[in-house]
């Protein structure tokens, strides 16, 4: 969602045409298989209020994200030769993030049909876009759904663990068969989303001039809160009450969870804690199957100290991607102490998440110690503090190597002290249930 600098080096600009003029030769490296290779052809990359890719389903017409769109009424489309052509945005309504495109001068091609139902949980699933530096379609590894699309929540996504870049946003989800299974929305850290491709039906319905008035206050709000959000993330790390209703209202308008879960993020780290929850809630509320809504959920519950709140988000977290490395990783450390502690596992985890927030690790024996050492060294750099105060206010003159030893002395106490705290701390730690130690 960045726009292309303006700036260019004449290097620059001949590798681009190298790697435009090359057509259909630059194409034919595809690791994927033959039918998912294909599909590049339908794929073509974006440029508008962010760059990013486009899907043609039709002989002159594409969808894309809305939130490359945002609020414009034309984008511009990169064809594979290197020439760039206007893309007309066609109003809607529709909530998800979707519109269509309509080109006049696209040259013929392959059109991709969405497929009406959602893949299973074995099915492999590939990325095909825009690559974010040259633009070249490409296709990227595959991976699979990650969870169910939730049942019953027309703006449910997709969410799945297969690679993809930031201008992939609005290109292709396929199967191995090359088959749409949806449009690249959003994500990060193996947890990616698409909005399925049975809802561009349902875009088709509510597009058109028509829907003109609606589409452009989607698209403002995609701006407005975007922009809110960035200024905010820019400038300050703490928010007034007004700045918190307009970001309130600008991101509740989008309907698009992804915005609620970029304004809950921000609250939530601001310790804006029910803003932030609020926002969450309307997220699951579009989407109770979203991993990064729910893991949203629990960070900011945590930091709330909310803990029995928080119980039920990491529970479905366990449950419903427990192949995430995160949850891998938290799983094997939950189930080791239970073994050891002799406990459930349920038990385990009320302690290490009280452990983790409550700021007040279980110090042993060993670690009292190196406190009582750090206490002692604080008071001998107090002493040595009040002497040169006393020196100072009575006006009493002292050589400067004088000074210099007493100032040494001190900084080499102070050093002496943190190290001690230091080691209290990491013993603490160690000792603690929620310690897990990471292979660097």
């Amino acid at each position: 969602m960045t726009r292309p600098s303006a700036g260019c080096s004449a290097l620059g600009l001949v590798v681009l045409g190298l790697l435009a003029g090359a057509g259909a030769a630059a194409q034919e490296v595809c690791p994927a298989p033959a039918p998912v290779c294909a599909v590049r052809a339908s794929v073509f990359a974006v440029e508008g209020a962010g760059n990013g890719s486009a899907v043609r389903i039709g002989p002159r017409r594409l969808v894309t994200s809305r939130h490359l769109v945002a609020a414009l009424d034309e984008v511009v489309l990169h064809l594979p030769d290197g020439r760039r052509i206007a893309a007309a945005v066609i109003p809607s309504s529709y909530e998800a993030d979707l519109l269509l495109l309509r080109v006049a001068a696209l040259p013929s091609g392959p059109s991709l049909a969405p497929e009406a139902a959602a893949p299973s949980p074995e099915t492999r699933l590939f990325t095909v876009g825009a690559e974010p530096r040259t633009r070249r379609i490409r296709t990227y590894a595959s991976g699979r759904p990650l969870v169910p699309v939730a049942a019953g929540k027309p703006l449910a996504r997709l969410h799945h663990d297969a690679e993809a870049e930031p201008a992939n946003s609005g290109g292709a989800l396929v199967d191995p068969q090359g088959r749409l299974v949806g449009i690249i929305a959003s994500g990060g850290a193996g947890r990616n989303e698409a909005v399925p491709a049975a809802a561009i039906a349902e875009l088709e319905r509510l597009s058109g001039s028509e829907h003109a008035e609606a589409s452009r206050a989607l698209g403002n709000a995609y701006r407005h809160c975007g922009e809110r959000i960035a200024a905010v993330e820019r400038r300050e790390r703490r928010m007034a009450d007004g700045a918190a209703a307009v970001i309130l209202q600008a991101c509740g308008d989008t309907r698009n969870r992804q915005f609620f879960d970029l304004a809950g993020k921000l609250f939530g780290s601001l310790g804006r804690i029910d803003e932030a929850l609020e926002m969450y809630r309307r997220a699951l509320e579009q989407d109770p199957h979203a991993p990064n809504t729910r893991i949203g959920v629990a960070i900011t519950l945590h930091l709330a100290r909310r803990y029995e709140e928080e119980l039920p988000h990491l529970r479905w977290l366990l449950e419903m991607i427990p192949a995430d490395p995160q949850i891998l990783r938290f799983k094997a450390a939950l189930l080791a102490r239970a073994e050891r502690a002799g406990v459930r596992p349920s038990r385990i985890l009320r302690r290490m998440i009280r452990e983790l927030a409550n700021g007040t690790p279980d110090y042993f024996d060993d670690g009292l110690t190196e406190i009582r050492a750090a206490h002692r060294e604080l008071a001998a750099i107090g002493r040595n503090l009040n002497q040169l105060t006393k020196l100072a206010q009575r006006g009493e003159h002292f050589a400067a190597a004088e000074l210099g030893d007493e100032l040494r002395d001190v900084a080499t106490r102070v050093e002496t002290v943190r190290c001690l705290y230091r080691g209290a701390v990491e013993t603490a730690r160690k000792r603690s249930v929620a310690y897990v130690e990471i292979p660097s």
